[in-house]
């Protein structure tokens, strides 16, 4: 049903007239969309598609392919690490969202876990964090270490069922 289902959305973008390279009002890409909703087979497809389209040299040489090969990943790498407005990455809303395979199809595709958005955040700084993917998730598949979860010591307020027995202390006045 999942196969069917993506097949169906993939069939109504392209009706729609979007292509891989397509953007939203906030500068997001199909490849964003998809891998925010975690959509791994989408992710996939449209991984593929920006490989077939990339052809920037079609009517090169024999001789000089290994330049070719190098323009055609430089494009690959581009089209895989476009920032919208925020400056975030189809891999930064996979690991925020907590979809780690599809995360790991993006890298394995060629995305950079360096980039940074325009808060600095990187998708690998996503990955230390934990609450975006499992720790097992963060090491297994990417190799990261997550720190342990910060603790916050239980803020008291007054009226707060936690504070029965403690004497109550007035707000002062305006």
């Amino acid at each position: 049903a999942l196969a069917e289902s993506t097949a169906n959305v993939s069939q109504w973008l392209v009706a729609a007239g979007v292509t891989p390279r397509s953007v939203d009002m906030q500068g997001n890409t199909p490849l964003i969309h998809a891998a925010s909703g975690g959509m791994e087979a989408l992710t996939g497809i449209l991984i593929r598609e920006l490989r077939v389209s990339v052809d920037p040299l079609s009517g090169q040489s024999k001789g000089e392919g290994e330049t070719r090969v190098a323009l055609e990943e430089a494009v690959l790498y581009l089209d895989l690490n476009v920032k919208n407005y925020q400056g975030r990455t189809a891999l930064h809303y996979a690991v925020a969202n907590g979809h780690a395979a599809t995360a790991k199809l993006l890298v394995e595709a060629g995305a950079d876990m360096d980039l940074a958005d325009h808060n600095g955040v990187t998708a690998r700084s996503l990955l230390m964090t934990p609450g975006s993917v499992t720790p097992e998730a963060a090491h297994g598949l990417f190799g990261v270490k997550q720190r342990p979860p910060r603790k916050i010591d239980r803020l008291l307020h007054p009226g707060n069922s936690t504070n029965r027995g403690v004497p109550k202390q007035g707000w002062p006045a305006g």
